[in-house]
C-alpha cells in the first residue's frame, strides 16, 4: 500500500470516483441532501473508495477536494471529512471535478455556506437544533487547539 494516503496514520488504497446517493427522508440535515434536487432525489458526489490494510471498505466524499485532503494528512479525526453510506453505488472516474487530489478551499467554503443556508431554510427547527450542537463542538475544540483546514 501507497504512504501517500492513510487513514488513522495507516497507508491505505484509494480509488477516486463518484456515489450515487438517494434523498436521506430520515435525516433531512445529512449533508449530501443539500445536492439531492427535488426533481430526481438524488446525487452524483465526488468520492473516495477507501480499503485498509485490514480490508474495510468505506467511502468519503471528494468535493473541492476535500476528501483527498484529509487521507494526505494522515487521515486523523480532527480533520473534517464526509461519509458516503457503503449502499451507495460507486464507480471508478478520475476525469474533473471526481479526480481531485487537492482541497480548493474557496470551494469548500462556498459549499458549506450554500448548504448551512439550505438546511436553515428547509428545516429551521432541526437546524437550530444542530446549531447548539456544532456550538459545544466548537467551543470543545477551541479549548483543544485548531480544527481548521490547512
Amino acid at each position: 500500500m501507497s504512504n501517500k494516503y492513510q487513514w488513522q496514520g495507516e497507508p491505505v488504497k484509494t480509488v477516486f470516483g463518484h456515489s450515487f446517493v438517494d434523498f436521506n427522508e430520515e435525516k433531512p440535515l445529512y449533508w449530501y441532501n443539500f445536492l439531492c434536487t427535488d426533481a430526481t432525489r438524488g446525487a452524483c458526489i465526488p468520492s473516495i473508495q477507501v480499503t485498509t490494510k485490514s480490508g474495510e471498505v468505506f467511502y468519503i466524499s471528494n468535493h473541492a477536494g476535500i476528501g483527498a485532503h484529509k487521507l494526505s494528512k494522515g487521515g486523523w479525526p480532527n480533520m473534517p471529512h464526509a461519509g458516503i453510506p457503503n449502499t451507495a453505488p460507486f464507480e471508478p472516474d478520475h476525469r474533473p471535478p471526481y479526480g481531485l487530489r487537492k482541497l480548493d478551499l474557496e470551494e469548500y467554503e462556498q459549499f458549506e455556506s450554500d448548504k448551512n443556508h439550505w438546511q436553515r431554510t428547509r428545516y429551521p427547527e432541526e437546524y437550530k437544533k444542530m446549531e447548539g450542537l456544532r456550538e459545544a463542538i466548537r467551543s470543545q475544540q477551541n479549548k483543544r487547539g485548531s480544527n481548521k483546514l490547512e
